[in-house]
């Protein structure tokens, strides 16, 4: 009886070796683990090169850097009677890096906030179309601008604005470039990400406000038609792309 036992024992032991080692060479399911921003290595690829990209790019044009903060916050009493030069290369750079940084943080809000799931199973194919987006928005609104300045105030102050234009974008975008980096690697709250973009979006409104009053309504009497012009322009588009956008993310993002 002990013996039969001993044996029934020893082949119980073999079954569940073999049971267990058959698991292991054909493999088992188990629940997938869910997608996280924190762990996606392409994601931190692009950061990383939008980083680099940007410390060498504004790392060798220090002087241009230093022209363009002057020229912005310091301009000259003769700037009006001056031939302007075209548009600095570095500042289309900056104002691309800054549709980037807004499409980075547009995924991380739509895939952290949004309920449902992306349509598209590349994060990285999302991160592009929300940087089309900002890219069709930023050209549409500059080509508005373009028009409608050198209609009512002529060409140089027109070429003053656009520069200004794409200076406060291009510093939009180097304000925001740490939020995705703080979001991902320093576990920072979406919430309060919110908040911090909300932050830098007005205070660089308010830059473009008091710049487009500095070019086109020097006059207090011109307060008001500073006003209108600015919400026309900058508030209206604003507002439409924000509209824009919430129809874009539910497109991509449904529910299940």
């Amino acid at each position: 009886m002990t013996t039969f036992a001993a044996s029934s024992a020893f082949n119980d032991s073999i079954n569940s070796t073999a049971l267990y080692l058959s698991k292991i060479t054909e493999g088992e399911l188990g629940t997938p683990r869910p997608y996280s921003v924190h762990h996606d290595d392409v994601l931190t690829l692009l950061l990383l090169a939008c980083g680099v990209l940007l410390l060498v790019v504004v790392g060798s044009s220090v002087r241009t850097v230093k022209n363009l903060f002057k020229e912005f916050f310091f301009p000259s009493a003769a700037e009006d009677n001056d031939v302007l030069t075209g548009i600095s290369p570095l500042l289309f750079f900056l104002c691309t890096t800054t549709c980037v940084v807004v499409a980075l943080c547009s995924f991380i809000y739509a895939d952290s906030e949004m309920e449902g799931f992306f349509v598209i199973d590349s994060p990285i194919a999302i991160v592009g179309i929300f940087f089309a987006a900002a890219v069709v928005y930023l050209l549409l609104k500059w080509l508005v601008y373009t028009i409608v300045n050198n209609v009512l105030f002529g060409g140089n102050k027109s070429l003053q604005w656009s520069r200004a234009f794409f200076f406060v974008t291009a510093l939009e975008g180097m304000l925001l470039f740490p939020l995705p980096l703080m979001v991902i690697y320093f576990k920072m709250s979406v919430e309060k990400g919110l908040y911090y973009f909300i932050f830098v979006l007005l205070l660089c409104k308010i830059l473009a406000f008091f710049k487009s009053r500095s070019i086109f309504f020097r006059q207090k009497i011109l307060f008001l038609q500073n006003i209108l012009y600015f919400c026309a322009l900058e508030i209206t588009p604003l507002l439409a792309f924000g509209g824009a956008w919430l129809i874009l993310a539910h497109f991509l993002k449904v529910k299940f």
